[in-house]
């Protein structure tokens, strides 16, 4: 029998520990039955198909490797102050009179020139006429129709068989059932750039769980948008519609369709992360990849070119008529003024002006001269002084201050935990189902939550094994010696 007391177990490592209590309370040497024996009792198969179990578990457990910890946690600074005195300038004053100078006026005549006028005739020079008749000989004509043989032509349009150029992009993911960005699984702050032809850049920043920014030429757009069905995934076409250029739309069974204007090329890239931005690119969790897209032919079109003229006849057209001239006659077309002579008529007055005066039209303040008055008294600043007033904190600097690590969060190696798993899974699969297949329950089901495998399953640092060594100690003890009992109630291996 192998013992351990409370000063060796100070002493070991985790391992040996574990490794020691393995062996705890055991028999030295166990018999080992053969197949025949353990078939004629399932139990007793249970039993040491149980046993085979907790020993690969407690082999994972001795075995098991923890990632390199560092032997400090997070490192904060704090901001170190020194008190110094703190003195403020004050002034002192002495007192001295107001002045101010005041003009002199005196009183003087407003005198202005005015013209005098009078009233005058004005006559005008007219022309005397007398009306007369006016005649003159003019052609008499007869109106005839001219006619004209014109051929009859008909419009027919001209067509050409032209390529559709397009440059479309069509996702690959249904964007439709995404609330908002964590549910479509693109990271906190992730970016890229949209570049439609030669036009400015884009980028698209999945700024939080629900706002999409749009920022171009250094101008940012925000969509903002509420948790719901497929609120994400409208969001998104908004805010690439917004760049120029670009159609966007989520085609009928949810995914992106980028369409540029005049077919110009597409161009999608990824952003350099910036300081502490630790985002990954979203084009996987969108359908779509980074690169250029050109415009490809999509299909053909008939383009109208231009029409021909096609002769389909001839007509008499009647292009107007002509005058003949069949005579002449004397005709009075109006009447005529003549001159005879001229005449003086008045047609109105008018004001000459015959001469000036000089009009005294008021008087006015005219200054001649100032004066000095005494109008108060003023403080007046002779001279500045310091004085202490209290005291101030001033800034020397940070220092750090570093928080000493846990060794339980350690974390378990990715073959140590590959083993772990696998023996749980092991133990788990001999152990049975809770119920046998007669109806009874089977006795070694409470074996899973004694040792909580659940959560052995899911161990990721050595704290989720803290308490495991001891519940496997106890166990194969405890299952060891039923082991050996039942075997030597089956007939001692006989």
């Amino acid at each position: 029998m192998v013992g351990i007391t409370s000063a060796q177990r100070l002493q070991l490592s985790r391992a040996d520990f574990f490794a020691a209590l393995q062996n705890y309370g055991r028999p030295a040497t166990l018999p080992v039955p053969t197949v025949k024996q353990l078939s004629a009792r399932p139990e007793v198969a249970r039993e040491a198909a149980s046993l085979s179990g907790l020993k690969k578990l407690d082999a994972a457990l001795g075995n098991a490797r923890f990632l390199e910890q560092s032997r400090y946690g997070v490192t904060s600074f704090e901001e170190r102050y020194d008190s110094v005195p703190k003195y403020k300038l004050q002034a002192s004053y002495r007192t001295e009179p107001v002045t101010q100078l005041v003009p002199i006026y005196e009183a003087r005549d407003v005198t202005e020139q005015r013209a005098i006028f009078e009233q005058r005739d004005v006559f005008e020079t007219r022309d005397v006429f007398e009306e007369r008749d006016v005649f003159e000989d003019r052609p008499i004509y007869e109106t005839r129709n001219v006619y004209e043989t014109r051929d009859v032509f008909e419009d027919r349009p001209i067509y050409e068989t032209r390529d559709i150029y397009e440059t479309i992009v069509d996702g690959t993911r249904d964007l439709s059932s995404f609330s908002n960005r964590s549910a479509s699984g693109v990271d906190s702050g992730a970016d890229f750039s949209v570049k439609v032809g030669d036009g400015s850049l884009a980028v698209v920043k999945f700024s939080t769980n629900n706002r999409i920014a749009v920022t171009k030429d250094g101008t940012t757009t925000n969509f903002n948008f509420s948790t719901g069905t497929g609120e994400f995934g409208k969001a998104l076409v908004l805010a690439l519609d917004s760049i120029e250029g670009l159609d966007a739309s989520l085609s009928g069974d949810g995914k992106l369709h980028l369409q540029t204007a005049d077919a110009q090329s597409l161009t999608l890239a990824s952003v350099a992360n910036g300081f502490l931005d630790f985002s990954g690119d979203p084009f996987t969790d969108l359908g779509l990849q980074a690169g250029t897209t050109e415009a490809s032919v999509t299909g053909t079109e008939q383009v109208q070119i231009g029409t021909e003229q096609v002769k389909t006849g001839t007509e008499d057209v009647l292009v107007g008529t002509e005058e003949v001239q069949v005579g002449t006659e004397q005709v009075k077309i109006g009447t005529e003024q003549v001159k005879t002579g001229t005449e003086q008529v008045k047609i109105g007055e008018e004001t000459v002006q015959t001469g000036v005066e000089t009009v005294v039209v008021g008087t006015e303040q005219v200054q001649v001269g100032t004066q000095t008055i005494t109008t108060g008294t003023q403080q007046v600043e002779s001279g500045r002084s310091y004085v202490r007033d209290g005291e101030q904190q001033i800034f020397r600097g940070y220092r750090t201050v570093s928080e000493r690590s846990d060794p339980d969060e350690a974390r378990l190696t990715t073959e140590s935990r590959r083993a772990i798993v696998a023996a749980v899974q092991a133990l788990d699969t001999a152990i049975g189902p809770d119920k046998l297949a007669n109806g009874t329950d089977n006795r070694f089901a409470s074996l899973r939550d004694q040792l909580d495998l659940d959560k052995v399953r899911l161990a990721f640092s050595r704290g989720d094994l803290n308490t495991l060594g001891l519940k496997l100690a106890v166990a194969l003890k405890a299952y060891g010696d039923k082991a050996a009992a039942s075997a030597a109630a089956a007939g001692r291996y006989a």
